[in-house]
């Protein structure tokens, strides 16, 4: 069993706010068998600006990884993330089946989702994610994206998101500043990209 307990100047996914650039703590739980079974959930706040604190998000996962010859694990499991009124985009629950690779600096994971638009649009989503540098309490990681999904007139899109952040760990607590940004996700959009700052603790 653990516990982590977040706070943050922004909730994003996938390169884009889902807290319109609000504050947000979060709490997650999560268990993970020797199996190699494991869930988790989570729970997110946001501090708005007319509303007071509000519920954003949860999120819920299981999933089962097996180590291979190789020292590769793979992983394969189901995420469901619901949000509340908090929520800035254009839908309120998102579930996907995913399947990877996870080794010990580097991971590769592919999302898919039969409603990933919320009006029956399936949507395709491969990351990569890397520790890029790690020295003493000192790391560099990096995660990049690309969602395959149809827009509005039914044509498919491509839209690519990134991630850079540098953390410093203090003891079971840890302080991160992060670079996101994402690709325009239709044609009168601009890129979209921001820094993050974010403490966590590990119970």
């Amino acid at each position: 069993m653990a516990a982590s307990a977040s706070l943050a100047s922004d909730d994003r996914f996938r390169g884009v706010s889902t807290s319109r650039s609000r504050p947000v703590a979060g709490l997650t739980l999560a268990y993970d068998d020797k199996s190699g079974f494991y869930l988790g959930v989570s729970g997110t706040l946001v501090l708005t600006r007319d509303d007071g604190i509000r519920p954003l998000r949860s999120v819920q996962y299981a999933g089962y990884a097996r180590r291979v010859a190789s020292g590769l694990q793979v992983d394969a499991g189901v995420t469901n993330r619901i949000y509340g009124s908090g929520y800035a985009g254009g839908y309120g629950r998102l579930t996907e089946a995913y399947v990877g690779l996870v080794g010990r600096r580097v991971s590769a994971h592919l999302f898919y989702s039969p409603d990933g638009d919320g009006y029956g649009g399936d949507t395709l989503y491969g990351d990569a994610n890397a520790l890029l540098v790690a020295r003493g309490a000192w790391s560099l990681s990096g995660h990049v994206g690309l969602l395959a999904a149809a827009d509005d007139a039914g044509a498919h899109r491509l839209v690519a998101d990134g991630r850079l952040a540098v953390t410093r760990r203090f003891g079971r607590a840890s302080l991160s500043l992060t670079w996101v940004g994402a690709t325009p996700a239709r044609k009168d959009e601009g890129a979209r990209g921001t820094i993050l700052l974010s403490v966590s603790r590990a119970f």
